[in-house]
């Protein structure tokens, strides 16, 4: 009897330590086991009020290599609005000003034309340059096509690691200032719960330019993880950033205030949130969980 009870002691120390730490081939086998049910179990044909616009061969023959001019984007963003289309969810980001050479070599030329004193003499002529000048930039044709569309919502990478986040220390403060506006509010957080911390805790963001990015009604952020097999079955939908929630790129496109009126609650019963007018943020891409 005492040899059955050691045997059986051994058996459940040995059960506790597979489940909490199990083989690879254990978690291999329980990923594939999930991929059948998930085959099994999901829609037979894509939402069709979902659409991928995806960069294929024809679009890079015809537009040239990836990543395309961004203007190009911009006449993109704006060819989905006269579609119809309720949000565009851009998954890139645009970090880093693509014109610098081009503004420096503006402002040398407007720097030449005021100390001659050709603005003054020439008015007209001096409109035709600011007009030019304005026009080179790629970056504010993007912006500026975003800001027309009014339902683009931007792209942005949280820093998992304060290595990440020190090695792009320089652009942290404008990244953050940029995305603060999007982050969710929170009207009334519990006392249980003010202590709480996501797993997804970021240590800095990645954002987009602040010309784009303000110009864009929301943003959610791109970080995606994989299994150890390299697959990727899961997405985090919100991430905690300075003591802020930031929702995902498919969390920020769906309930945001890009969807339908934020004074006739009727028409936001797709919503995943219960109708509570306490608050709305209409006229404002923000936008909060619920209270209580």
């Amino acid at each position: 009897m005492a040899t059955f009870k050691r045997l059986f002691i051994a058996w459940l120390a040995i059960l506790a330590y597979v489940a909490f730490y199990p083989p690879k081939f254990f978690q291999t086998f329980d990923l594939k086991v999930f991929d059948l049910f998930t085959e099994y179990s999901m829609p037979g044909e894509p939402d069709p009020r979902i659409i991928i616009v995806g960069i294929d061969d024809k679009a890079l023959n015809k537009f040239g290599r990836w990543p395309w001019p961004r203007d190009l984007i911009g006449r993109l963003v704006e060819k989905l609005a006269e579609f119809g289309v309720t949000v565009t969810a851009l998954d890139m980001t645009f970090a880093t000003e693509t014109d610098q050479a081009q503004k420096d070599l503006m402002r040398q030329v407007e720097a030449e034309i005021t100390a001659k004193g050709v603005h003054t003499r020439h008015p007209e002529f001096y409109r035709s340059f600011v007009g030019i000048r304005d026009s080179v930039s790629k970056d504010a044709a993007l912006a500026n096509s975003l800001r027309q569309a009014g339902n683009v919502v931007s792209g942005v990478m949280f820093y998992d690691s304060a290595d990440e986040a020190q090695r792009a220390a320089a652009a942290l403060a404008v990244s953050a200032q940029s995305v603060a506006p999007f982050r969710i509010k929170m009207v009334r957080r519990d006392a249980d719960s003010r202590d709480a911390t996501l797993w997804f805790n970021a240590h800095g963001v990645s954002a987009n330019i602040p010309q784009i990015q303000e110009a864009a009604a929301s943003a959610g952020f791109l970080n995606t993880y994989t299994d150890h097999d390299g697959t990727i079955r899961s997405h985090p939908m919100l991430y905690e950033y300075n003591g802020n929630f930031y929702p995902s790129l498919a969390l920020a496109s769906g309930s945001s205030d890009l969807l339908p009126c934020a004074h006739c609650w009727k028409t936001r019963s797709r919503w995943w949130a219960p109708p509570r007018r306490a608050f709305t943020t209409c006229g404002s891409p923000r936008w909060g969980l619920p209270p209580g």
